[in-house]
């Protein structure tokens, strides 16, 4: 069954109709806005976690979002792959704890020719041990959350990174920053970053993303995308969340 609810300026007519779409197909509300019709955009969402029970929660806790789709709740990178190439979701969440999550496996497919990887991941963990950290790195993710962490700030999550943002737990963060240090033998240059790519970087690291760095900071996008690179190479890190580790751990953010 599936619910399509037409609004218009006057009220809302809702209507059940039966459906024989498989499950992993959700339809989208119908907005009428003067005569045109727009369909909501569907964050679609994999979840890949080796506990059967976390899976099913979290999956019931996004669900319960108008806007959020699980399109497969998964137990091994294997199935991820799959799930990647069958469903091209918005979003993975992915307990990089697991014996089952194959970090080679996963990079492998990405970085394969002829894919158009465009998913954000977000690592979902419950530790931040050394081996939980050093695959995180590897992998380079859009997201850090630990397992800890409340359904409101999943979601949120999942809004911020879809919009191209950062999102950074602080013990994670902490950890991050020290395997870097640990691997890297060049110093990070935190002192050589300008003004402006400070107030750049903090943006970065409270998870803002290039469009709304623009508008804060009365500048062009463009102009965003030459500080964040500056950042990158300065600071030495490949991406904008290792990037945001630094400020966190600089004082450049309070976490």
């Amino acid at each position: 069954m599936y619910a399509v609810t037409i609004i218009t300026t006057e009220t809302t007519i809702t209507t059940t109709e039966t459906s024989t779409c498989p499950r992993q197909i959700k339809i989208a509300s119908l907005i009428i806005i003067k005569g045109v019709i727009a369909v909501e955009h569907l964050k679609t969402v994999v979840i890949c976690d080796s506990h059967p029970v976390a899976r099913y929660g979290l999956s019931q806790i996004l669900e319960r979002e108008s806007d959020i789709k699980v399109v497969a709740e998964i137990s091994n990178s294997f199935d991820l792959i799959n799930a990647l190439s069958t469903y091209k979701p918005s979003i993975v969440i992915l307990d990089i704890d697991s014996a089952c999550c194959d970090v080679d496996l996963i990079l492998g497919y990405i970085n394969s020719d002829g894919v158009d990887f465009s998913s954000k991941i977000i690592i979902y963990t419950s530790t931040t041990n050394d081996s939980t950290v050093e695959k995180a790195a590897k992998l380079g993710c859009n997201g850090y959350l630990l397992k800890r962490a409340e359904f409101s700030e999943i979601v949120k999550a999942i809004n911020i990174v879809h919009n191209n943002g950062t999102v950074l737990d602080p013990d994670f963060a902490t950890q991050l920053l020290k395997h870097l240090r640990a691997t890297d033998n060049s110093k990070v240059e935190y002192d050589a970053l300008s003004k402006r790519e400070r107030e750049v970087l903090s943006l970065i690291a409270a998870g803002a993303s290039n469009r709304f760095i623009a508008k804060k900071l009365f500048i062009g996008e463009c102009t965003v995308k030459f500080h964040v690179s500056s950042i990158l190479a300065k600071l030495n890190v490949k991406n904008r969340t290792e990037a945001a580790s630094i400020a966190i751990q600089g004082g450049i953010l309070q976490p």
